[in-house]
């Protein structure tokens, strides 16, 4: 029997999810690959996680959405440098609102991601990267999102 974290879960999931007539698309919870995460990233997820089904938001590497949905939203925006998925999420939620259709959030299963960048950075600096990336504009700055494009020397 699958359980709660199994990948099949997740697919069947996400085909009662978007089979359902009044669902335009969504997104799932995340949870990391390994379990030896520190307490500040594994608090970073388990907020992210309730954030995210609480305010319809997907981020990560799992979203999903009706074809037409994709196609009048215009996908991604290709100037952000981090959390394109995030401003994806609202405007597939707008849409969906126009539509009179449900984002909805798999809760039942969860996408694993890998935890690598976390391996490779302490809690402490892991806040600075978080803060930093507080400013405006900084998901559109690409030195500001080396998080994502860099690996530590």
């Amino acid at each position: 029997m699958p359980t709660a974290r199994s990948p099949p879960l997740l697919i069947s999931q996400l085909i009662q999810r978007i089979q359902h007539p009044d669902c335009g698309g969504g997104g799932a919870r995340i949870e990391f690959e390994s379990s030896g995460q520190s307490f500040f990233p594994l608090l970073v997820l388990e907020t992210w996680n309730r954030v995210s089904t609480y305010l319809a938001l997907a981020a990560g590497s799992f979203l999903f959405c009706r074809r037409q949905a994709w196609q009048d939203t215009g996908g991604f925006d290709e100037s952000f440098y981090a959390a394109e998925e995030l401003a994806f999420s609202q405007s597939l939620k707008k849409w969906c609102r126009q539509h009179k259709l449900r984002f909805r959030i798999i809760t039942e299963a969860a996408v694993r991601t890998s935890a690598r960048k976390l391996d490779w950075h302490s809690s402490g600096r892991l806040f600075l990267i978080m803060l930093s990336l507080l400013r405006p504009g900084a998901l559109k700055n690409r030195d500001l999102c080396g998080f994502w494009y860099q690996r530590p020397a």
